[in-house]
């Protein structure tokens, strides 16, 4: 069995605007990627950088030009369909329909038979934390209930890869953990999930790894580890210092930024390196003016500081 999952190739999507269709505008412009079986691959990007088109495109909802493969099966096939599970942005469920009824009703579009589906079922509004609203007409949800109900369809047909828009929307610290927990067991089980979310926060704590879009084109693909140890900022915290040294080690390593500042208890000295060989470097000029070091620290980005790094680099 092969470890990709969904293959991307140079996949484009322009939509016509303005009178009679005149204007071209170029929504996806050359994505590729790949993602692997077991792993969570987030979608990132600004306002208007494709991540919406580029989901309904892998899903067949919209036509596109180039090559995207779903396990082997044309992207937008029935075939294809058939693996795949989908939680729209914004999901609006039948509220004539009950939670499980709703479950039911998906289940049957999707071509399972009643007791398969019952099987699901039961399992899915347990896993997802709706049993004691299941019974319930969906016009009476909160927008976190919808959104739990909208992750169990997309779901019920137990599905190779999961695409999530926006899944922890609506939700409250604790559902948005138990989400994070019910996608990490899915990965464990082999399956593959892509999510776009603004809350980055969220994509750090879900995603193996990450694509960052802007204006329809792919800026870089990323392992989420590597992305946010983009930050070269260093922290060295000693007992003591005399101005007079520190002014000194400035003037040695003019280069990387050496900054100070004086708290009752330490002294904390930064700076901006990548270099092991430069940190060896600063630590044995503090050593030889018998300064002692207490604490080094490597300073990581967060994702949301990482991704604006990306946007404000490619900009330059």
């Amino acid at each position: 069995m092969s470890s990709t999952v969904l293959e991307v190739n140079d996949v484009r999507k322009t939509y016509r605007s303005g009178l009679l269709g005149k204007n071209r505008v170029e929504a996806l412009r050359g994505v590729s990627f790949s993602v692997n079986r077991g792993e969570i691959f987030g979608v990132l990007g600004p306002n208007g950088a494709g991540k919406t088109t580029l989901i309904k495109s892998l899903l067949g909802i919209l036509k596109f030009e180039g090559g995207a493969t779903l396990c082997g099966e044309v992207a937008g096939s029935k075939q294809a369909r058939r693996i795949a599970g989908y939680l729209p942005e914004n999901i609006r469920l039948p509220e004539y329909l009950t939670g499980e009824q709703c479950l039911y009703h998906f289940g049957r579009v999707n071509g399972l038979t009643t007791s398969a589906i019952k099987n699901g079922v039961d399992e899915l509004i347990i896993r997802v934390g709706m049993q004691d609203a299941c019974k319930r007409k969906t016009s009476t949800y909160s927008k976190g209930m919808s959104q739990r109900i909208g992750l169990a369809t997309a779901l019920i047909s137990d599905p190779e890869i999961i695409f999530l828009d926006e899944p922890t929307d609506g939700l409250d610290p604790v559902g948005r953990k138990d989400v994070r927990m019910l996608l990490k067991e899915l990965c464990d089980q082999g399956k593959s999930v892509v999510v776009n979310s603004h809350l980055l926060h969220e994509l750090e704590l879900l995603c193996d790894r990450v694509a960052v879009l802007k204006k329809g084109k792919v800026l870089t693909v990323e392992k989420m580890e590597n992305l946010t140890a983009l930050d070269k900022s260093i922290r060295l915290e000693v007992l003591s210092i005399s101005d007079t040294d520190f002014q000194e080690i400035q003037l040695q390593f003019p280069e990387i930024g050496l900054q100070i500042e004086r708290e009752k208890t330490s002294v904390k000295i930064r700076f901006q390196s990548d270099s092991q060989t430069v940190l060896d470097a600063v630590v044995d000029a503090l050593r030889e003016k018998q300064v002692s070091i207490t604490l080094i620290v490597r300073s990581k980005m967060t994702l949301e500081e990482a991704f604006l790094h990306i946007l404000k680099k490619k900009k330059s």
